[in-house]
């Protein structure tokens, strides 16, 4: 009798496919290293169930990848838009009338302006707010900010903090300089806070998977979502240079992407680690 209620609760166990996994013997020694995972992460699910199982700690190893790779990817697109916008700005520079700021505020010129270059609007000073705030162009300058198209959202550079006046030929070296440190900045700022950002990040979704009684050990939900950031990573340069430099696509179609992207593989990687009530038998 007690030989098959227990197998009555095996198979009740198997229907639900999932158990916890402190009921396995996890003591066996993992049989990848961190440096496998910028390959293996993009498609092995051997991989990731190595790292569900026989890995220990919370996976800070993975910031080690995902943060050099992030601020490389950063430093990529920004730098290749750099010379790919500043490039027709520079050939068109005839065409800019002088600027000045003061208190803050564009005062000269005073009606929109619109530069050209290959049948695209390279730079749009727009004081009277003709075009809107959604104005789409590489450089847009309106009655307070200045932006330029820095990746999926419009980059705003402070040229407003301080009075200031150019003749229309000098505006395109100043502006070389200015873009040259902010791209600098955000690289460093990128190598910086990134890792803490992601290492918060997951602690938040392990804590919620918890919260929802997730049968998973708490390092080991840190772990899986860790490892997930390394493809994602990887793959959100192309996505990113694609979206920047393949006309009329928008420029937030990248963050939807990388979101979709994330989430296949939190779903496809979470249901393949999975402890099965068969593995429990073995």
């Amino acid at each position: 009798m007690k030989g098959k209620n227990a197998d009555i609760a095996i198979r009740l166990q198997a229907k639900k496919d999932l158990v916890n996994p402190n009921d396995l013997d996890c003591s066996r020694m993992k049989t990848y290293s961190v440096f496998n995972a910028i390959p293996l992460s993009l498609y092995s699910m051997e991989f990731y169930r190595d790292v569900a199982r026989n890995w220990k700690g919370v996976g800070a190893l993975f910031l080690l990848l995902t943060v050099p790779i992030t601020a490389l990817s950063t430093g990529v697109i920004l730098f290749n838009l750099y010379f790919t916008q500043v490039g027709p700005l520079q050939a068109a520079s005839r065409n800019i009338p002088d600027i000045e700021v003061r208190n803050g505020q564009l005062v000269s010129p005073v009606e929109s302006v619109v530069i050209e270059y290959d049948g695209s609007k390279v730079l749009v000073i727009d004081p009277s707010g003709k075009y809107g705030p959604s104005t789409e162009g590489q450089f847009v300058m309106t009655k307070s900010d200045f932006r330029f198209r820095g990746g999926a959202r419009p980059v705003k550079l402070s040229l407003f903090r301080q009075n200031w006046s150019l003749k229309g030929a000098q505006f395109v070296p100043v502006l070389k300089q200015i873009l040259l440190s902010t791209i600098a900045v955000m690289v460093l700022i990128c190598l910086i806070l990134e890792g803490p950002a992601r290492l918060l990040g997951t602690a938040a979704a392990a804590i919620i998977g918890k919260v929802f009684r997730s049968p998973r050990k708490f390092s080991e939900i840190m772990r899986l979502l860790l490892a997930i950031t390394v493809p994602l990573s990887i793959l959100s340069l192309p996505i990113q240079c694609a979206c920047i430099f393949v006309k009329g696509l928008p420029f937030n179609l990248s963050n939807h992407l990388c979101t979709l992207i994330w989430a296949g593989y939190i779903i496809v990687v979470f249901r393949s680690t999975r402890v099965t009530a068969n593995e429990i038998r073995k």
